[in-house]
């Protein structure tokens, strides 16, 4: 029997399969380390933990099913952390909770895209970007972005990109796996390019509170233009800032007329987000994000060190992250090299042989449209992140053959 067209395009994501090779390996007796999984690794607030276990003790969460758009009380509060001061202010009834921002990506290109439309893809990118635009039929565009423009696309490259066909940009700040930070300055110019082309924008905001040094201040995309409030679908949720990335609660922000169609067809989904998930949420919204501080601490002083030891290393590319848990690396001055008698000719070899022979897991930048690069995490303790990084530099730096040049 044939499968539909939509599965037939659709691919499997990477880094689930890496973390399986890399479970696989453990399970024989090998020490991997993993700098490949997307989670952050610090704990939950204690408030959410026990804001949960009164949610499973309340008999009404058991009978009761959530509606489809959320509590309110979690949509208001949603509503109030995404309105920064001086900015533009939500209500609760333009926030919908899914079941992750993965839903909510899907939620917000299932309301501005039809068949055939376009959406701007800045690449690299996460991959989950792309699924959600061909998911509903559009067609992911994309923006190539290098080393040399921080990741970062501009006016100009996005006017290169625009065809008539075009409906939306679907834009990350801070970005996975670049670790780009868009600047103010950058993103108000690339939101008045957007509303003169009167496009959707969708931006994926999720990694908005990890952002290092004060140059680079976060600016939320609804915020960057005049028009954006009414053009802007904002996803977010608590999986990054509060560690809850197995509670899969996200949500979509943006004008009323969006985000009442998206809360129509959430309706027809399967399974709102549980009540004992969205009573954490709620829990997590207030307290806050006074706990981030040691963990940006932290963060920032593993992000300087992993930009230190591989961005030395020759053959290899690293623009130092600004924002988000992930370095790029560009190891396409690697490729065709013999490393320990091992010839990689793709990124994707690179990584498995990172994984079978040194025994450290790292994602292949295929997964990103970003064929020639590897994304490693550096969201781990930091004697485990030391080692890692000692045996990839190792490993890189003393194995690599570079034929002499006559």
């Amino acid at each position: 029997m044939k499968l539909s067209s939509r599965v037939r395009r659709s691919r499997a994501p990477a880094v689930p399969t890496v973390a399986a090779q890399a479970a696989a390996l453990r399970a024989a007796g090998r020490r991997v380390i993993s700098l490949a999984a997307d989670e952050p690794d610090f704990a939950v607030p204690e408030p959410v933990l026990e804001a949960a276990r009164r949610a499973c003790a309340t008999s009404a969460n058991h009978r009761h099913a959530s509606p489809p758009a959320g509590w309110p009380r979690l949509r208001a509060a949603a509503a109030q952390a995404l309105s920064a001061p001086g900015g533009t202010a939500l209500a609760e009834d333009q926030v919908v909770v899914t079941n992750g921002a993965r839903q909510a990506l899907l939620l917000a290109c299932a309301v501005t895209v039809d068949a055939g439309d376009e959406v701007l893809l800045p690449v690299p990118s996460w991959p989950g970007h792309s699924a959600a635009v061909t998911h509903h039929g559009g067609v992911p565009v994309p923006v190539p972005t290098t080393a040399e423009t921080a990741y970062k696309v501009t006016p100009q490259s996005l006017e290169a990109a625009w065809t008539p066909r075009t409906t939306a940009l679907l834009l990350g700040s801070p970005a996975n796996p670049t670790g780009t930070v868009y600047t103010p300055a950058e993103l108000r110019a690339i939101a008045a390019w957007a509303a003169a082309h009167d496009l959707w924008v969708i931006s994926d905001e999720v990694y908005q509170h990890f952002v290092y040094g004060r140059d680079t201040p976060f600016l939320a995309l609804r915020d960057a233009h005049e028009s954006m409030p009414e053009r802007c679908l904002t996803v977010h949720g608590v999986s990054r800032t509060y560690a809850m990335t197995g509670w899969r609660v996200g949500w979509l922000a943006g004008p009323r007329p969006a985000i009442a169609a998206a809360t129509a067809l959430r309706s027809h989904l399967p399974a709102p987000v549980s009540n004992v998930a969205q009573a954490a949420a709620l829990a997590a919204l207030d307290c806050g994000t006074s706990h981030l501080s040691p963990v940006l601490a932290a963060l920032d002083r593993r992000r300087t060190l992993t930009h230190q030891v591989l961005g030395g290393l020759r053959g290899v590319q690293c623009v130092e992250p600004r924002g988000g848990y992930f370095c790029l690396l560009d190891v396409r001055g690697l490729l065709g090299k013999e490393i320990h008698g091992h010839v990689p000719r793709t990124s994707r070899d690179l990584a498995e042989y990172l994984l079978n022979q040194v025994l450290v897991a790292v994602a292949p930048g295929e997964e990103f449209d970003a064929p020639g690069h590897l994304r490693l995490s550096y969201a781990l303790a930091d004697e485990p992140l030391v080692n890692a990084l000692a045996l990839v530099q190792r490993a890189l730096a003393h194995g690599v053959h570079h034929p002499a040049h006559h």
